[in-house]
């Protein structure tokens, strides 16, 4: 599946559940940043979806972050 997608699996560190809190934290933000940015467009297939998600999320991975160094992608 990693394969695939061509991404990485990083598990969270032995003893340091903060990280996955981190984590889920940073998709939600993703998450809601798309769903607000296309909930009044009709798409009228998936692929046209699917497009219009990957313009939106290189947006948003191209956006510097406040208080980290990478952004979600390139972690």
């Amino acid at each position: 599946m990693t394969e695939y997608y061509q991404t990485a699996i990083v598990p969270a560190r032995v003893r340091h559940p903060k990280d996955k809190n981190s984590t889920e934290g940073s998709v939600g933000y993703m998450t809601r940043q798309i769903i607000a940015r296309l909930r009044d467009i009709r798409f009228s297939t998936l692929n046209e979806l699917n497009e219009r998600i990957s313009v939106e999320v290189k947006k948003l991975n191209d956006k510097p972050f406040q208080k980290r160094v990478l952004s979600i992608i390139d972690c």
